[in-house]
């Protein structure tokens, strides 16, 4: 029979996660094989054909089901193991387990183009992620401010992070583009004295 399930535990941000079980030999013989079907929210996952030995009251390994995926809210997770040592258990009554979990809902995070900039430009603060009041980092970032002089001539990759109530995060990159300054040449005009006419 079903024992526990052992992950996910409910409580932790949306998102995938690996399915793990573990399970109890309730008859009075070895148990050598058995089938687990199991669920996610109602839809069928793909079943998994065990083998092996489980003495008579000892318990399994814990066992990877495989990954689902969890959004935000409620989620149930339904395991049930049938046809122990391919014959019809004589004791269903522990062969099911169900578990309702709450997730929390990461947030959605944009990340728009900032623009592409000289590495004279002054520093300036960064301000096209969303939801705003996340975090930016890459090279030449400080205190959500961009210094493209300290980052240099190239394309970086920056990266926007944000935090939402819950706990849950999620991240966004952009590249910039630095280009170097333009080089400004003055040509001197020659000197000319009022007498000796045009200036060449």
């Amino acid at each position: 029979g079903v024992v526990e399930i052992t992950s996910p535990v409910g409580n932790e941000c949306s998102g995938d996660y690996t399915v793990k079980t573990r399970i109890k030999n309730y008859g009075t013989s070895q148990l050598t094989s058995f089938i687990i079907n199991w669920t996610v929210n109602g839809i069928s996952q793909t079943p998994i054909i065990w083998s092996g030995s489980i003495d008579p009251g000892d318990t399994s390994a814990v066992l990877t089901l495989g990954t689902a995926s969890f959004g935000g809210g409620g989620n149930g997770i339904t395991v049930h193991v049938i046809l122990p040592n391919s014959t019809l258990d004589d004791r269903p009554v522990n062969d099911q387990m169900h578990v309702n979990l709450m997730f929390y809902t990461r947030p959605v995070v944009l990340f728009t183009d900032p623009g592409d900039v000289c590495t004279d430009v002054a520093p300036f603060a960064l301000t096209t992620g969303s939801p705003a009041g996340g975090i930016y980092s890459g090279p030449g970032v400080m205190n959500n401010m961009f210094y493209p002089a300290i980052a240099g001539g190239g394309t970086h990759t920056l990266t926007y992070t944000y935090v939402n109530a819950g706990g849950c995060f999620a991240s966004a990159t952009q590249t910039i583009s630095v280009n170097a300054a333009p080089m400004v040449f003055v040509i001197p005009i020659p000197s000319a004295c009022a007498s000796s006419g045009t200036v060449p």
